[in-house]
């Protein structure tokens, strides 16, 4: 368990977790897939349990997280597109309609982007945001990270590119 404030936790999440998930996506399906477009295809708690075998038996492994406020399912964040290689990842994240708009996302970034730099030789992560999701971008930018330049196509797929690297992030701590 990750702490990212008073109250405020980072746990791994097993398929154990899915009945948990799924009736908080069920709940909020309209709200979230405006900017979650993977949310339209899980239709029952198997569907999510699936998800979540897939993704712990991926290669490479995605981590995924829940975000716990007070000890209450507010939404999930991830660790993917991991590559040793080149030292990078990317994270993806959501939280539940009543717990947005309050700094939560932007405290969980920030632990989860220490916990990286700090016990992983990870150089870079980046978010990729829907171009019209306005508050992403807002958290993004408040937790240190910068839009970069990418090919049209990208920008024509309605996806924009943030990225954070472990310099910048040094520099963003020191103030």
């Amino acid at each position: 368990m990750l702490f990212a404030d008073d109250g405020l936790y980072l746990n791994p999440v097993y398929p154990d977790n899915a009945r948990k998930i799924f009736n908080a996506i069920s709940s909020n399906r309209d709200s979230l897939s405006e900017y979650v477009s993977w949310v339209n295809i899980l239709h029952t708690e198997e569907d999510m349990w699936q998800c979540l075998m897939q993704m712990e038996q991926k290669k490479p492994r995605s981590y995924l997280f829940e975000i716990l406020h007070k000890y209450s399912f507010a939404g999930l964040i991830s660790v993917q597109s991991i590559d040793h290689q080149i030292r990078q990842v990317e994270l993806g994240y959501w939280l539940l309609p009543e717990y947005q708009a309050r700094g939560l996302m932007s405290k969980c970034i920030s632990a989860l982007t220490f916990y990286l730099f700090k016990h992983s030789d990870i150089e870079e992560i980046h978010i990729r945001i829907i171009c019209n999701n306005h508050f992403s971008k807002a958290v993004a930018l408040k937790s240190g990270f910068r839009a970069v330049e990418q090919p049209k196509q990208e920008l024509d797929n309605g996806v924009e590119l943030f990225v954070l690297t472990k310099n910048d992030w040094l520099q963003y701590i020191s103030f």
